[in-house]
Order: structure tokens, then C-alpha cells, then sequence
């Protein structure tokens, strides 16, 4: 009996036995490559959800830039309405959609705009998300699904079964663009 109690407390401390509240470990990344990662604060200012999906919103994201800059090369240009491509269009285009935000926030011009699809539409519903400021992951691959191109990600927490999720928000103070 104690070699087993013996066998189950080394098989935990080697990690062998993982709980059902922490989540398991992710491989080690080195700074280099988390310096590669363009996280930087969006404002949402429209939400909707995606016709014919079962867990995804369609989310427009100020993420305050008015003209990309040498220094912004890592940012996907905007895409167009992604429902008018065609499936095999990736080819990146200029939006023509413009916004204004409530209150002395500024107009929202084509440049700044991106369209993300998450996995949400079973925790927010898409009026609560306008005005959020949220995280977002500018720098990654714009990647088609048959809902429409998705320009980027906005980064979210969940519990480890995933039945919460919660998207994370800014402090006070913080502005679309900023990193």
C-alpha cells in the first residue's frame, strides 16, 4: 500500500498527473521570440455575430494608427468586407469604412480598422463588447475561413475547462496602438 501512495506522490511531482484546475504547462518561449509578438490595445467598435457559425463574432477593432509607418510594417493592411471575396482571395485591400466613437474619442479611419473572428458568441453578446478596449495580437497571419478573413486575435482567459471566458481589457488610460 505505501509503495503505491509512494509511486502516485513521484508520479505527481514529475508531473505525470496533471489537475483538472491547472492548466497544463506551455513549452518555454525565449524573449526573442515573445519580442516578435505585436500585443497591442484595440478599441471595439462594432460586434456581430457571424451568420451560419456556431461560436464566433465578427469584431471591428480601432487599433489606432491613422497611417502605417516603417515602424508598423509588422501590422496587416485592412481587409475588405470579407462576405464580397472570393474563397481564394487573400490578397489584402484598404477598407472604406469609417466610425466615430461616443463621446471626444476620435474618428475611426479605413487604416485603423481590423476585423477579427473569436470563438466568444456563447459568453458576450456583441452589443456588450462595443467601446471594450481589449488586447490584441496585430502581428499574426491573416487567416481565411469560410466566415471570412480573420486579421489578427484578440487575447482572452478562460478557466481550464473552458466554460468562462473572459477577453482582457485595458486599465485607464490606455489607447488604441498602444503596446
Amino acid at each position: 500500500l505505501w509503495r503505491a501512495s509512494l509511486r502516485s506522490s513521484v508520479a505527481a511531482w514529475r508531473g505525470v498527473r496533471t489537475f483538472a484546475s491547472a492548466p497544463p504547462p506551455a513549452p518555454s518561449i525565449s524573449i526573442s521570440d515573445f519580442m516578435k509578438m505585436n500585443i497591442c490595445v484595440a478599441r471595439i467598435v462594432h460586434a456581430e455575430h457571424v451568420e451560419g457559425a456556431d461560436k464566433l463574432i465578427r469584431l471591428r477593432l480601432d487599433i489606432g494608427l491613422s497611417s502605417p509607418s516603417s515602424s508598423d510594417a509588422s501590422l496587416p493592411t485592412p481587409l475588405s468586407d470579407s462576405s464580397s471575396s472570393s474563397s481564394s482571395d487573400l490578397s489584402l485591400k484598404p477598407t472604406t469604412a469609417t466610425t466615430t466613437t461616443e463621446g471626444n474619442a476620435p474618428t475611426t479611419t479605413s487604416s485603423n480598422l481590423r476585423t477579427v473572428l473569436s470563438g466568444i458568441k456563447q459568453f458576450y453578446a456583441p452589443g456588450d463588447l462595443i467601446g471594450k478596449q481589449c488586447l490584441y495580437l496585430a502581428n499574426l497571419e491573416p487567416r481565411k475561413t469560410r466566415f471570412g478573413v480573420s486579421e489578427g486575435m484578440v487575447l482572452a482567459a478562460s478557466d481550464a475547462k473552458g466554460e468562462k471566458v473572459f477577453i482582457t481589457t485595458t486599465d485607464t488610460g490606455a489607447e488604441p496602438g498602444m503596446r
